[in-house]
C-alpha cells in the first residue's frame, strides 16, 4: 500500500522515474521499526521521541541521485 502510494505521488508529480522501490521499502521499516520501540500514539509524539526520522538521507539516497 506504501509503496503504491508513493509511486502514483512520483508518477502525478510527473516523475515517475524517481520511485525508488528499495528506498521506499527501508523507510518504511525504519518507521515501524520507530514506532515499535517508541510506541508514539501519533506523528509528532514519534518525531519528538525520533527527530532523525525528518533527516531526507536517513535511509540512503535514492536511486535518481545515485546515477
Amino acid at each position: 500500500m506504501v509503496a503504491d502510494a508513493t509511486r502514483r505521488n512520483c508518477e502525478a508529480l510527473g516523475s515517475p522515474e524517481r520511485y525508488d522501490a528499495e528506498l521506499t521499502r527501508r523507510w518504511w521499516a525504519g518507521i515501524a521499526d520507530a514506532v515499535e520501540e517508541t510506541r508514539a500514539r501519533d506523528a509528532e509524539e514519534l518525531l519528538r521521541e525520533r527527530p532523525g526520522l525528518l533527516r531526507s538521507d536517513l535511509f540512503g539516497l535514492p536511486g535518481w541521485r545515485r546515477a
